[in-house]
């Protein structure tokens, strides 16, 4: 005949796994909040940066991106809005930002232009909104270098 689980053994084994589960999702929920915690630990730091701007326009400062970072992008968003690989990026000449809601900032770069086989400046806005959203508000060419 086959033994047959007795209620209390299957009480045990049911308070032991919910015990486990129990300190499993305490162990989560723990974890969890740490990470926020070094999150906003992380972003009152950005925030007191933002709050010592007056929100004008003032030198490239970093928090995380580099000029070169954000002028790659834009020089990449501009190849992918002609639909070729016309531009390549080679330096950045001037990098100023904004703070307001976004991180606005305004590049001056020089480029290769492939098409004209000849250096080109142009001037690129590049909008970065916080987690990471990057956008390309304007790229114009300025003048050959």
């Amino acid at each position: 005949m086959a033994a047959t689980p007795t209620s209390a053994g299957i009480t045990t084994a049911f308070n032991y796994s919910h015990t486990k589960r129990k300190e499993r999702e305490s162990f989560l929920s723990k974890k969890i909040q740490l990470s926020v915690r070094m999150a906003a630990t992380s972003l009152e730091g950005l925030e007191e940066s933002l709050e010592a701007t007056s929100r004008g326009i003032t030198p490239f400062e970093r928090i995380g991106n580099n000029p070169e970072c954000v002028a790659r992008f834009a020089v990449d968003e501009y190849n992918k809005k002609e639909d070729k690989l016309v531009l390549e990026f080679k330096k950045v000449l001037n990098a100023k930002q904004q703070v307001v809601v976004v991180f606005v900032y305004c590049l001056t770069l020089e480029v290769f232009d492939r098409e004209g086989q000849r250096m080109k400046v142009c001037e690129a806005e590049v909008w970065f909104k916080l987690p990471n959203c990057w956008e390309l508000r304007d790229f114009k060419f300025v003048d050959d270098a």
